[in-house]
């Protein structure tokens, strides 16, 4: 639960009614009502309970065993993810650090895996040991306003895969540079399973690439046995040259028309 649209709630005139009943003056106090409540389903399920952090910001303070999971940051109007971190993790509440990660952002020009690859989620840390312990981890997070089947894929892989290595390696392993022959790797490690990973490099990962003989974008089985079924792939490679000519004449159209 969180980015409740208040103005839904203040056009129900039933709401304001309940709320004026209840003594509340502000929508996040209805907010915070809503959430405990909740949360008190949940703890009455014996379920553990993870939160973003609106309800932590909202003033509801659940169990210690309830995980809150941050979003917000300098970067989109709000203070910096370290001082969320250092806050929430002070008053006793395990942390899941999504901030830095938010792999829907997409600037041109720019590999966004190099920023997400160089943050250091302890870097400005303030706490002690066991207030360390309670960052239990990172989540890489890709929201669909923009994103659907048609792009889905490209979208999340291999802009992930360096979120990943860094959460699972020591503080030390942080150089982009070295990571991204890696990377590299993986990316063509993905295009022979059959999922159509975004590049890295400007590198070419052979025979497999997207649209070549032996890719298998195209095949639902992502047949494997290369030798045995090569006469059951698909000519990929020739529809593209096909597709290329169709839009090369397009274009040679286009500009004798003007």
């Amino acid at each position: 639960m969180d980015e409740v649209y208040y103005d839904c709630w203040k056009s129900n005139p039933n709401i304001s009614e309940w709320m004026a009943e209840k003594n509340m003056t502000d929508y996040h106090q209805l907010e915070a009502y809503y959430s405990s409540k909740i949360l008190q389903i949940a703890k009455d399920l014996n379920k553990k309970v993870t939160v973003w952090q609106d309800v932590y910001d909202n003033g509801v303070r659940p169990e210690k065993t309830t995980q809150i999971q941050i979003w917000k940051d300098e970067a989109i109007g709000f203070s910096k993810w370290s001082h969320y971190l250092n806050d929430i993790t002070s008053n006793g509440y395990p942390v899941i650090l999504s901030s830095p990660w938010y792999i829907n952002f997409v600037s041109y020009g720019f590999q966004e895996w190099y920023k997400h690859y160089l943050i250091e989620p302890m870097a400005n840390f303030t706490g002690d040991a066991e207030q360390a312990k309670l960052l239990r981890g990172g989540e890489a997070c890709l929201w669909s306003e923009y994103v659907d089947g048609a792009n889905i894929e490209a979208r999340l892989w291999p802009r992930a895969s360096p979120i990943a290595e860094r959460l699972w390696s020591p503080s030390d392993i942080n150089d982009p540079e070295e990571a991204k022959f890696r990377l590299d790797e993986q990316r063509c490690r993905l295009l022979r399973r059959g999922i159509p990973a975004s590049p890295i490099l400007n590198g070419y990962c052979g025979d497999y690439e997207y649209g070549m003989k032996k890719s298998v974008i195209f095949e639902p089985e992502f047949n494997y046995d290369w030798l045995k079924n090569e006469n059951k792939i698909p000519n990929t490679n020739e529809s593209l040259r096909t597709k290329i000519n169709k839009y090369f004449i397009l274009i040679l159209a286009f500009i004798c028309f003007f």
